[in-house]
């Protein structure tokens, strides 16, 4: 046994004052130096990218949420009053979303923001396709259409702001600062909601079965917050402040 651990350790203080080995072992170590430097920089290029993506993708958002504000204070009045012939008249026009026109790498952000970031987009082109579909439904002097697209921008308003935060997030960045546009949309929600509840109140509702009414968030993503009675086509009784 004796033997044995003095034959063992005489190779392990010839293997230790090898040449050869301490070369073999420098050359791993710069290796491995030289591997784990690339990979700090492959993160913080990847880093970076995501933090460019995440401002451009928010001042995009953001000057869409700002759009939103506009609609969300149309009424379809021009200083309180309609047209001459009564009519309500749109004095904004509706924003689109478009993230074409960016120079961002997408593949630097976490693949689920992206979904949500396209099926926002999408969504909002559904809404635009819904409120032109409740324009041609509705009838002079066009105020169902009116409240159901401020209501419509409300919501977008706010659901791209509740992005731009879950998005700066990821990024490692801080919370999008309150604007005034994000706090208009909240002000319009909580009025909008209290005519509908007062509405609802005040008429006979017919339910959802008579073809009357529908769901706000079943024609659209998961994206929509609490569902909520909306009309389709306002009935006459409901066509009052």
């Amino acid at each position: 046994m004796g033997t044995f651990l003095e034959t063992l350790w005489q190779l392990i203080r010839d293997l230790l004052f090898s040449p050869a080995f301490w070369g073999f072992a420098g050359v791993m170590a710069g290796g491995w130096l030289t591997w784990g430097r690339e990979v700090s920089l492959k993160r913080q290029e990847r880093d970076r990218d995501m933090q460019f993506a995440a401002v451009s993708l928010s001042a995009t958002l953001s000057r869409f949420i700002g759009a939103c504000a506009d609609v969300a204070g149309d009424d379809g009045t021009y200083r309180g009053q309609a047209g001459s012939d009564g009519i309500l008249q749109e004095q904004t026009e509706q924003p689109g979303l478009d993230y074409d026109s960016l120079e961002i790498k997408w593949s630097s952000l976490p693949g689920l923001i992206v979904d949500k970031l396209f099926i926002f987009q999408i969504h909002v082109g559904d809404e635009h396709d819904r409120l032109k579909f409740e324009r041609d439904s509705d009838g002079p002097p066009y105020d169902g259409y009116f409240f159901e697209r401020r209501l419509a921008f409300v919501e977008l308003g706010i659901q791209a702001e509740s992005l731009v935060n879950e998005l700066r997030r990821a990024a490692g960045l801080e919370p999008h600062p309150e604007t005034r546009s994000s706090v208009f949309l909240r002000g319009q929600r909580k009025e909008l909601d209290s005519i509908l509840a007062k509405r609802a109140e005040s008429a006979s509702l017919p339910t959802a079965a008579d073809g009357g009414w529908r769901v706000l968030g079943q024609h659209s993503p998961s994206l929509i917050g609490s569902p909520r009675w909306t009309p389709h086509r306002w009935p006459p009784q409901l066509r009052q402040n």
